[in-house]
């Protein structure tokens, strides 16, 4: 297993990449972390919560409902870790509004195999308040090894309850277990059509509730989208008028309303994770 050290690095130069000092507080034999018995192979550790997040549909408001949730989570349980899995949107880091900060990001892990300490992970990490951000890198595109993603993800999940900001087609298993999926759905016929598409996206074993979002022009209520989808609807996502001032302005997701749908969601994720706290399965 490689060491962990924390070498003093002043953290005032100007110019650098968001991850950069936090590379740079890395004094490590070789690579990030040197590829060994990785924890596919070893016995599978217990997460403390995941919940997924994705959209039927873009522009859905699907991240801006996992940053909301993660925040809610931080709140009650100290911490949280918002991961953004969708390599090809715009980053959560920008939603949240610390793109600017140092700290790692998926590009610095893209082969972080083996034992990864989650501990040290999350204090290079940026944040959003009581949020460990860990996001794509807009600077530095590319895939993450599979292999990467679910050490990373199972190692941090040990730790804190994680919120995945999952791509609208998963079309595989996510890199670890979630105890519940949550699906953003739009109140028109399209949005109720993309998200039955969706539902043979999402892994089988995941259970899957729904958050309706956007204007119904047709009429639609949460009963007959849940009846067309035949998933059970947890709630409508409300997005205030003054969210996109917030998140230009560096502030990312807030609002009563928004935080009213956050807290229905960790309900459902409770009563999801409930049997399996109890000793059986789902």
């Amino acid at each position: 297993m490689a060491l962990w050290t924390v070498p003093p690095v002043s953290e005032t130069a100007t110019g650098a990449a968001p991850g950069d000092v936090a590379r740079q507080r890395l004094a490590l034999d070789g690579d990030v972390w040197d590829a060994g018995p990785t924890m596919l192979a070893a016995p599978p550790a217990r997460l403390r919560l995941v919940l997924g997040v994705s959209g039927a549909r873009g522009g859905t408001g699907a991240s801006t409902l996992a940053a909301a949730c993660a925040r809610a989570l931080a709140r009650r349980d100290g911490a949280c870790v918002l991961v953004d899995l969708d390599e090809d949107g715009g980053g959560i880091d920008v939603l949240c509004g610390v793109e600017d900060q140092p700290g790692l990001r998926w590009a610095d892990l893209r082969d972080a195999t083996g034992d990864v300490p989650a501990a040290e992970l999350r204090a290079l990490l940026p944040t959003w308040g009581d949020v460990d951000v860990l996001s794509h890198d807009r600077a530095r595109p590319g895939e993450v090894a599979p292999g990467a993603l679910h050490d990373v993800l199972a190692a941090l999940g040990t730790d804190v309850p994680l919120v995945l900001d999952l791509p609208r087609h998963v079309r595989s298993r996510p890199p670890v277990p979630v105890d519940l999926h949550v699906l953003v759905v739009p109140r028109d016929l399209q949005g109720v059509a993309a998200a039955q598409r969706s539902l043979h996206d999402l892994h089988p074993a995941a259970p899957v509730r729904l958050v309706t979002s956007g204007a119904a022009p047709g009429g639609l209520t949460e009963g007959v989208v849940a009846d067309a989808v035949g998933v059970d609807v947890l709630a409508r996502l409300h997005l205030d008028r003054t969210l996109p001032r917030a998140v230009e302005r560096g502030v990312g997701p807030c609002g009563p309303r928004l935080h009213r749908t956050a807290l229905a969601v960790l309900g459902a994720l409770e009563r999801a994770r409930a049997p399996l706290a109890a000793g059986s399965r789902p």
